[in-house]
């Protein structure tokens, strides 16, 4: 008998007590702004760097999932170049391209829905969410233009997953419910079948190229439930 994929609860107000997730890269825990709290850091403002951060149990595939996560992207003038939000199937110890590659390039067994606040050749603008399945961010299954600034102040996503219809939808509002969220993507995908996997690594990507920004998560929670098929 094949033993159930492991079902996560991810709960994290902030990044104070991180120490089950895998950082990789310029990934890193660090205490910020005035109340110095804890938070984690994809890029540190440095050019040319990619972070990565995975949960220590994989997401059951199968089942539905509810995920929210606050976000700080912020530097002098302009940001560049995102993070992601990815699923995927290589390992604890992933990490893909710097610049537009928004540190998940390369992971082919992946699934990420990108918050991207620069443009590059391929992009609508800078401003951007999109969803990619093929592990290359030049080519999304679908974009939507995001209705908060992705750069300069936090936002707050959540991304749902309904494991039986495999309907994924992705919001964007302001941080802590200041702002009603918008429902800006909505899309049938088989997470399962495009990694390959009925369980996967669930965590965040991010990088920077020619332009830098310090790329922060403030906080994460994730749940699953209902029934595997």
């Amino acid at each position: 008998m094949t033993a159930s994929p492991a079902v996560a609860d991810v709960e994290y107000p902030d990044f104070g007590a991180a120490g089950t997730l895998s950082l990789n890269g310029s990934a890193a825990v660090v205490r910020t702004g005035p109340g110095r709290v804890p938070v984690l850091r994809l890029t540190g403002g440095g050019y040319q760097q990619m972070g990565s951060a995975w949960a220590a149990e994989r997401v059951d595939l199968t089942k539905s999932f509810d995920t929210t996560f606050e976000v700080l992207l912020d530097g002098r003038a302009r940001g560049a170049d995102g993070i992601a939000f990815v699923l995927q199937a290589s390992g604890p110890r992933a990490l893909g391209g710097w610049g537009g590659g928004l540190g998940y390039r390369g992971l082919k067994r992946s699934v990420a829905v990108e918050f991207d606040d620069y443009r590059n050749a391929p992009d609508p603008n800078d401003n951007h969410i999109g969803l990619v399945v093929n592990n290359n961010p030049d080519h999304h299954l679908v974009t939507a233009e995001s209705p908060v600034p992705l750069f300069g102040a936090p936002f707050r996503a959540r991304v749902v997953y309904d494991g039986v219809s495999h309907r994924l939808r992705a919001y964007l509002g302001g941080p802590g419910g200041e702002a009603e969220p918008h429902l800006v993507l909505d899309r049938t995908v088989d997470l399962s079948r495009q990694i390959g996997a009925a369980a996967a690594w669930a965590g965040f990507t991010g990088s920077t190229g020619y332009v830098r920004s310090t790329q922060d998560i403030l906080s994460w929670s994730l749940t699953t439930s209902g029934n595997g098929r």
